[in-house]
């Protein structure tokens, strides 16, 4: 028995590091996925401020620093794949943890690395 805890123990310090790793996509890959699936959820988790001065086309804004943001995120469907970002993907990255806490388990959330600064580099945004 000692052993098997000892062994879920290791193999749980492996896994999950690079389980996270997988939600981290490029600027580019981003872009790809939301030219090619019309059912991604694309999320600002930015301020309401900050999404207005710029953001993606078609983004959702659900501000991350809200106090009711669980409650926001958990009236989206769950079955479709989510792609979060932010400022530089420091927030949506931690946001992942909101979204599996209110049940986002079966399919992909994916945070853009570089958030708005890098997207804007290279592709629009839109100011409302």
């Amino acid at each position: 028995m000692k052993r098997f805890i000892t062994s879920l123990i290791t193999f749980c310090g492996l896994c999950v590091p690079s389980c996270l790793a997988q939600y981290n996509i490029t600027i580019d890959e981003a872009y790809e996925k939301i030219m090619k699936d019309k059912k991604i959820q694309l999320i600002d988790v930015r301020t309401p401020s900050e999404f207005a001065s710029g953001h993606i086309e078609g983004a959702k804004n659900i501000d991350f620093k809200s106090p009711d943001f669980e409650k926001q995120i958990a009236k989206l469907k769950k079955r479709k794949p989510v792609l979060l970002y932010c400022r530089s993907g420091n927030r949506s990255l931690q946001a992942i943890k909101n979204f599996r806490n209110v049940g986002f388990n079966k399919k992909p959330i994916y945070n853009m690395v570089g958030g708005i600064l890098a997207w804007q580099k290279k592709y629009p945004v839109v100011k409302d």
